[in-house]
């Protein structure tokens, strides 16, 4: 346990540690390092977007529906993507509002006003606009190419889950003709099927493959 002397030392060193005190030291600290829990790579963004971009990165994420490690790290991708497309238009829309701010009234009628501060600030911020525009096409692009390479890597999962669920109800089947009991073995097809799973799919396609064979005796006495 600690002393009275350390104890009182600790109060004496957490009251000098009271964070920055100049306006520059302050403004310094306004920028937090963010260690991304998708993927693992730091983000620098202002403190208080923190949460927000969090969030957006979570909320995004989920909605994208990865199940493999790969799959997460595109939908991650893809989510951070979108915060940065967000950000280059609340640029732009900065530059905008800046000329409005800042200018002066141009002509008698707000939309002549209007219309003259936007051109007059493109004039003025064309450089920067144009750029912005690059750097706006370069991220849809990666979104493209990320979200194509997600969806051909669910598509290939959903297939060899299929496949693989068939060889499972076959070894299923196989098992009950014989009076054994399955035991589904997921290092086989690298999905993993519980007996429960196995015996409702099962069950659900005996159910389809009736169902497929009244239908034309349905047909007829309707």
């Amino acid at each position: 346990m600690s002393t009275p002397k350390q104890i009182a030392a600790n109060r004496a060193n957490a009251k000098k540690s009271t964070g920055p005190r100049t306006t520059d030291g302050k403004r310094k600290v306004r920028v937090n390092a963010l260690r991304h829990g998708l993927n693992g790579r730091t983000v620098v963004i202002p403190a208080d977007d923190l949460e927000t971009y969090k969030t957006h990165v979570k909320t995004l994420t989920a909605s994208l529906k990865p199940e493999t490690p790969e799959e997460t790290q595109l939908a991650a991708l893809i989510a951070d993507n979108y915060w940065r497309l967000q950000r280059i238009q609340s640029i732009e829309d900065g530059i905008f509002a800046m000329q409005f701010a800042e200018g002066e009234t141009l002509a008698d009628s707000p939309y002549v006003d209007t219309t003259l501060n936007q051109a007059k600030a493109f004039l003025a911020h064309s450089h920067e606009i144009e750029r912005l525009t690059l750097y706006e096409s370069r991220i849809q692009r990666n979104i493209k190419s990320a979200t194509a390479r997600l969806e051909k890597l669910q598509s290939d999962r959903r297939a060899a889950r299929t496949t693989a669920l068939e060889q499972a109800k076959f070894q299923f089947r196989l098992a009950a003709s014989n009076k054994e009991t399955y035991t589904p073995q997921p290092e086989m097809n690298g999905f993993e099927f519980s007996t429960a799973e196995l015996a409702q799919a099962i069950r659900q396609e005996d159910q389809l493959h009736q169902a497929r064979k009244l239908r034309p005796a349905l047909a007829k006495a309707a």
